[in-house]
């Protein structure tokens, strides 16, 4: 033969315009529908890691109670110097090459000075729930809940309500770092105009157990967006009523927060360099003189799955996806070549009888196929992405969709709980801002082509080429020539 099959393959083609354009068109949806999976996988693993190196690194430290309960043989915890988490513990941590910043914090309650009126909400107080009965302190009487929410941080700027631009500085200024232990307050907006409270006036605020007082410089007022309830709702729990005044001014204004003359933090919040040094990080909280088996570092993996739960939905269906279009497409092109290469015995015979090996009579075909394939390739590279982002973004919107609604329906309300360690009373605000909606679902994906997908979908096509060519062509040139030309078609 001195036909070389390559150019017998090209000849075939074209003689052969109506397959060649069927098989086109199959191997189009194909790698359309290939390509489209890769790069949504590509898109997600992308916004997934986007979104660890957002949220990953911010590490909780907190009093893991249940644990504590453990360790106490199912007793009441006791505290320790040894077994608390003082400032001094926590700077150390702060401390490590492994933090980038850290910040914590102290909650306590406060009578309101006298002439100082509260924002209070709506509605009555129902009979008897104005009192409760401290579980913590050195108090067993009630507790009134008509009092103000103090709360002292390290860094204000790097809490959530500032931070994250949840509250504004309405007027004045917000205590820093260098007011730490200097008695300055910062009121919030509606508590400052009910009482005329104005910026340089003064404010006497006192312990959570009533024993001990302090006045207080107003040195800024700001405006938390929280609307007031229509139900009423203790003071102590309203927005309008909480007072941000310095970590350590608010702990010496509480002695009774202090162990070993220290005092404690009740959460700090650390942010990592790395997300995935969660362990070595572990390891230095232990170092710094921290019982885990009392305390708890949470490295917020729920936040996570919640914010990447819509995009993973949309990768398990690339993926499957992915497997399905290519085992049916191989079995759908492997039928088409068999039929094909039926219908050229009589061509395969003469072939075969004139002297060419079977090998080549294999490549010829597979050539064919593999010609095809590559043209498909380029034209599915040109509406792969556009594709891709279509569907990415319809099926994102979906998964979003029915996210918020499992959200709604397993919203719960508010819980009320006494007690602390200054004996203060804390609850889940109705209305206020939560964590999680700092920092939305991932609602959106940019899906990108890039040189591996292409690679990938060649490899796929390469494969279903061989599997649909090769297969079929051995089968049938198990037969010699003269077989083949005797049984004709």
């Amino acid at each position: 033969m001195n036909v070389n099959f390559v150019k017998r393959a090209g000849l075939s083609l074209v003689a052969r315009k109506a397959k060649s354009l069927i098989m086109l068109g199959l191997f189009l949806v194909i790698f359309t529908l290939v390509l489209a999976g890769f790069l949504l996988q590509s898109a997600t693993r992308q916004s997934a890691a986007n979104t660890k190196a957002k949220v990953g690194a911010d590490i909780s430290l907190y009093f893991d109670f249940e644990k504590a309960m453990a360790k106490a043989n199912g007793g009441m915890p006791q505290i320790s110097g040894k077994d608390s988490l003082s400032t001094a513990k926590v700077d150390a941590l702060g401390k490590s090459p492994l933090v980038r910043g850290y910040n914590y914090s102290l909650e306590s309650s406060s009578a309101p000075p006298e002439g100082v009126k509260l924002v209070e909400g709506g509605g009555k107080p129902p009979e008897g729930l104005h009192m409760a009965t401290a579980a913590g302190g050195d108090s067993a009487g009630p507790v009134d809940m008509n009092t103000l929410s103090l709360s002292g941080a390290r860094d204000l700027g790097l809490t959530d309500e500032f931070g994250k631009g949840r509250h504004t500085l309405v007027e004045g200024r917000a205590p820093t770092m260098k007011d730490d232990g200097s008695n300055v307050a910062l009121v919030e907006e509606r508590l400052a105009k009910k009482n005329t409270l104005k910026v340089g006036g003064k404010l006497t605020l006192r312990s959570a157990d009533g024993k001990h007082s302090a006045e207080f410089e107003i040195i800024g007022v700001y405006r938390d967006p929280t609307a007031l309830t229509d139900s009423w709702m203790p003071p102590s729990m309203l927005p309008g009523n909480k007072v941000y005044v310095p970590f350590g001014a608010l702990a010496t204004l509480n002695p009774a927060t202090l162990v070993d003359g220290q005092p404690q933090v009740q959460t700090a919040k650390y942010t990592l360099k790395d997300p995935e040094r969660f362990a070595q990080f572990q390891q230095a909280a232990k170092a710094a003189g921290i019982d885990l088996e009392v305390f708890k570092l949470d490295n917020n993996d729920r936040l996570y799955n919640d914010l990447v739960g819509p995009i993973q939905g949309i990768a398990s269906f690339a993926g499957v996806a992915v497997w399905l279009v290519s085992i049916a497409g191989a079995a759908i092109l492997g039928l088409i070549v068999t039929l094909a290469i039926r219908d050229r015995r009589q061509e395969l015979g003469i072939l075969l009888s004139l002297g060419e090996r079977k090998w080549k009579l294999v490549g010829q075909h597979l050539v064919e196929v593999v010609a095809v394939a590559v043209l498909a390739l380029g034209f599915s590279v040109l509406v792969g992405q556009a594709l891709s982002q279509y569907a990415g973004s319809a099926l994102l919107d979906r998964e979003v969709a029915a996210a918020k609604k499992a959200n709604q329906n397993g919203m719960a309300g508010g819980a009320v709980t006494v007690g602390g360690t200054t004996g203060a009373v804390s609850a889940v605000r109705i209305g206020s801002p939560v964590e999680s909606e700092s920092m939305k679902p991932v609602d959106r994906i940019s899906v990108r082509l890039e040189a591996a997908e292409v690679g990938r979908v060649a490899g796929v096509g390469l494969g279903i080429a061989l599997l649909a060519t090769v297969l079929p062509g051995l089968a049938v040139l198990k037969l010699n020539p003269r077989t083949i030309l005797m049984k004709g078609e």
